[in-house]
């Protein structure tokens, strides 16, 4: 019989939030008894209910907020409302579970590589970078191998990474040149440059010749695979409005043959190898929208014996709310 828990979820109105809603309809680990849409600041003004399942559900502002009788609190926003949040749930029994890197006590989840250490901590706990998880999903088996030791990724990330104010400003700028008007009829505001048409390598802030998002998920995948993997990594957003790509070099202490590490993928829970360039069969991310799976393409080896592949997810579905309420079975089991 699945546990009946009082779900609270932080940051509802936007793009994460949305889309744990979704998942929390379909009830495949624990059924929602339940449920408290939170938002915080100009959001929380921006929409005064949402509907789950077929009701309608009154949005509270954070500062208003009642977790004293929350089972799971999943916080879907950005840092600084994450740490208000963690601040108002600290004197509580929720298990907290936390999307955007605040609670850096808590263990770092990804679902299938990270289990034991996330059910041994049983309190709250961190989900990686949609990068990441790709990343190490994939690269924790080939580790068992042979030594990791360099990754260079190039991403392709899509607006909906940057909120929902990045996948609008997308589609004004992508509607407006289409309907024949400039590049400058609808200003960037979100992302640094114009996104609509184009290919920008700064994702996130500036930090020295690096990007936040870049030391983010550098961190990460040391995290996990260890200290001693050296991580190159450039962050693109692309104009696309879901999905993240990586296409991935890997370098290690003896040659992975490209067949081995096609058949470990096969094999892997939750992932698909589609690599047959001859018939034009590869993953993108406009196949991997709404769906729960981690995609790979284009495995191959190099000349110098390194091994490159592509892959590509849903970021908001697979590479975050997934995550998320797979986490919060683990914490309750």
């Amino acid at each position: 019989m699945m546990k009946e828990l009082n779900i609270a979820v932080v940051g509802a109105t936007g793009n994460l939030g949305r889309e744990l809603l979704t998942l929390l309809e379909e009830e495949t680990l624990f059924k929602v008894k339940e449920i408290s849409l939170v938002a915080s600041g100009e959001n929380s003004e921006e929409e005064s209910s949402l509907t789950f399942k077929d009701k309608d559900h009154l949005i509270t502002a954070l500062k208003d907020a009642d977790f004293s009788h929350t089972d799971v609190a999943f916080l879907a926003v950005p840092q600084a409302v994450a740490k208000e949040a963690e601040e108002k749930l600290k004197n509580t029994t929720a298990k907290v579970i936390d999307a955007s890197a605040a609670l850096k006590d808590a263990p770092l989840m990804v679902k299938g590589v990270t289990d034991l250490a996330t059910k041994a901590q049983n309190t709250m706990a961190r989900i990686a970078n949609p990068l990441t998880t790709q990343l190490v999903t994939l690269l924790k088996p080939l580790q068992a191998k042979t030594e990791v030791k360099t990754i260079v990724s190039s991403t392709y990330q899509a607006t909906s990474g940057a909120g929902r104010r990045g996948m609008d400003e997308l589609f004004r700028q992508s509607t407006t040149m289409l309907g024949g008007a400039g590049a400058e009829a609808v200003p960037a505001e979100v992302h640094p440059v114009q996104i609509g048409f184009n290919a920008i390598p700064l994702v996130g802030d500036a930090v020295n010749e690096q990007t936040s998002e870049e030391i983010r998920v550098t961190e990460e995948v040391k995290n996990i695979l260890g200290d001693d993997v050296v991580v190159n990594m450039t962050a693109v957003r692309i104009p696309t409005f879901v999905g993240y790509a990586q296409a991935v070099t890997l370098y290690t202490a003896d040659k992975i043959e490209a067949e081995t590490a096609r058949q470990i993928f096969t094999g892997l829970a939750g992932v698909f190898v589609i690599d047959d360039i001859a018939k034009g069969e590869v993953s993108t991310p406009f196949g991997a929208a709404e769906t729960a799976y981690t995609y790979v393409s284009r495995v191959r080896n190099n000349a110098d014996g390194s091994l490159s592949f592509w892959v590509v997810s849903d970021n908001l579905r697979a590479g975050a709310a997934c995550q998320m309420v797979d986490i919060a079975g683990l914490l309750l089991s």
